[in-house]
């Protein structure tokens, strides 16, 4: 509900979605690993990100400063997660090999949705090898919270624009290996 105050103040209800959106903290699988939470997302969104100017940015494809100082982009995947413990909501980070991960529980269950997560990292270092656990959860998918979009929330992390192409966002995966 929108309601206007006598100097053209806007007030609402509940904040858009662009603003719900920061209110989730970004999770890197950490050496020890990360278990305990539950999937929130149906499958795994991601991109191709550049380490430059001391941050993680996502690749912009033609007008990419990074590319055109030869930095190397790697892909990366999100997915919203539950924590357990708390019912806080995060996005978690994963890696290429880590998502491919994914598929095979898709092919089975038909959806990441309700899971439950639990990553490692071998050897036991920032960045190690990450190895994904996931297995069917007691949970009922239905009745778990819907964060709402996650490149909405990716894009309010990075400040940036670079999902959108001609003006327009989309919200199609980025495939891997491809540009």
């Amino acid at each position: 509900m929108f309601r206007a105050s006598s100097n053209g103040e806007i007030w609402t209800s509940a904040p858009s979605e662009v603003h719900a959106a920061q209110r989730f903290a970004l999770v890197r699988v950490p050496p020890k690993g990360l278990s305990g939470a539950i999937v929130l997302s149906e499958e795994v969104l991601g991109t191709e990100i550049h380490f430059w100017g001391g941050r993680s940015m996502p690749c912009s494809r033609a007008d990419c400063k990074a590319c055109l100082e030869g930095i190397s982009a790697r892909w990366y995947g999100w997915l919203w997660i539950l924590a357990e413990k708390g019912g806080m909501i995060s996005i978690v980070e994963i890696t290429a090999a880590a998502a491919e991960q994914t598929r095979a529980y898709v092919e089975q269950q038909g959806s990441l949705r309700g899971a439950r997560f639990a990553a490692q990292r071998l050897p036991a270092k920032p960045n190690g090898r990450m190895t994904l656990f996931l297995r069917p959860s007691h949970y009922d998918a239905a009745k778990l919270p819907t964060p709402g979009s996650l490149i909405t929330a990716l894009e309010r992390m990075w400040n940036a624009t670079s999902h959108r192409q001609g003006g327009e966002r989309t919200d199609e995966l980025a495939p891997r290996n491809q540009a």
